[in-house]
């Protein structure tokens, strides 16, 4: 669960059966990091041991020694040296083409995960092609039995040494860091917007602002949250095979009636599990501030609301124990604070229950009433 910004709020909704794709992404984000990290460290090793290379062979050209005997003595030590640090060269080589390959899984494991829009943002695409290409033209340079390097090295005169030396560092290590720095600071600037898209890719949208928006009259509207609009909407997000919900909510506030609640929250012994999962139930509270109210319905208020549900297809058929038995219920709450707050505040009733919606429909005051259909609100008429 992600407070992601000031007006869109993030809901998190466990399965077993399902990987959480927010902590997924940030698994992968964390290894691409090591492996940048990694990719770095060696790389600017590699940049040491080839500018020792050339600074070797650079001092060696300048001396001027006179008899031959003379040069070969000063010549052997150079080739020593320079053939440890190949050989030490050799062995990062190895490591920074393992570590750059998988820099390279790392990326395409990201680029799956992310839609194309989040997925540019820190150019992935380019940035695995350069990792690519300056990790395996530094590995045709430097590879310990086959370098470029190497072979200059035995054959090749003191220019030739150097020169091969500079294009090494210039037309490899420096685009190879500046290819990994690049990315490393796209990370950690989209961070954030990478993390939005991933969970808006895998999350079921509300916008309780359309609705709320709509509203007549003044003051911000009370939003009633009915249980069985909360079982809808988790029936939908599973049937979708969503992870989260996104909802947004700037005007209004929602408040669930406290037997409404426990309706939504109860698991029967008998059952894997209630209308609603816990997580639904601890967002609406502390993210979305949703309270949940305590009232009690007067018998005047209960008397009223009796009738107009008489009207309804349940309430014709409902016997003497149906009727005690809607007193009780959360429903009756949530008609009842309607029916008493309607005429100072709008209200808005979310309800996917035909008896509720009705019954509201009847309500004197400014009551408005939305179910929840194929992924949109859908004002009561």
């Amino acid at each position: 669960m992600a407070l992601l910004n000031k007006n869109i709020f993030i809901l998190l909704c466990t399965s077993r059966a399902m990987a959480e794709p927010l902590h997924e992404f940030k698994k992968g984000e964390s290894e691409l990091q090591k492996s940048l990290a990694r990719i770095q460290e060696l790389a600017e090793d590699q940049f040491i041991i080839v500018r020792q290379i050339r600074d070797l062979h650079a001092s060696f050209q300048k001396k001027k020694l006179v008899l031959e005997k003379e040069l070969i003595a000063a010549e052997k030590p150079v080739r020593r040296k320079t053939f440890r640090l190949l050989r030490k060269a050799g062995r990062i080589q190895r490591h920074l083409a393992k570590t750059a390959s998988q820099a390279i899984k790392d990326l395409h494991h990201l680029e799956t995960m992310l839609p194309a829009r989040a997925a540019s943002l820190i150019n992935i695409p380019p940035s695995r092609s350069e990792i690519e290409t300056y990790s395996n033209t530094l590995l045709r340079y430097l590879s310990r039995k086959e370098g470029a390097l190497l072979a200059t090295a035995r054959a090749g005169s003191e220019p030739e040494i150097i020169s091969a030396a500079h294009t090494i560092v210039e037309e490899a290590i420096r685009p190879l860091l500046a290819a990994v720095r690049l990315l490393q600071q796209s990370l950690g600037k989209h961070r954030t917007d990478l993390e939005v898209a991933v969970v808006a890719e895998h999350s079921i949208h509300l916008d309780l602002d359309a609705v709320s928006r709509q509203v007549k009259g003044s003051g911000e509207p009370i939003i009633l949250l009915d249980a069985d609009f909360a079982a809808v909407l988790e029936k939908q997000r599973r049937n979708a095979g969503k992870m989260y919900f996104e909802i947004t909510l700037r005007k209004g506030s929602i408040q669930i009636p406290r037997q409404v609640y426990r309706e939504m929250t109860f698991r029967p012994r008998w059952s894997a599990g209630g209308l609603t999962t816990k997580k639904l139930a601890d967002y609406l509270k502390g993210k979305l501030h949703a309270e949940v109210i305590q009232i009690e319905p007067r018998p005047p208020e209960q008397d009223k609301i009796v009738r107009y549900w008489k009207t309804t297809a349940k309430g014709q058929r409902a016997g003497p124990e149906e009727e005690e038995k809607f007193r009780r219920s959360g429903d009756m709450e949530l008609l009842a604070y309607a029916q008493r707050h309607s005429a100072q505040r709008p209200i808005i009733i979310l309800s996917n229950d035909h008896d509720v919606i009705s019954t509201a429909r009847l309500l004197p005051g400014k009551v408005e009433v939305y179910s929840y259909a194929q992924g949109s609100l859908v004002r009561a008429h």
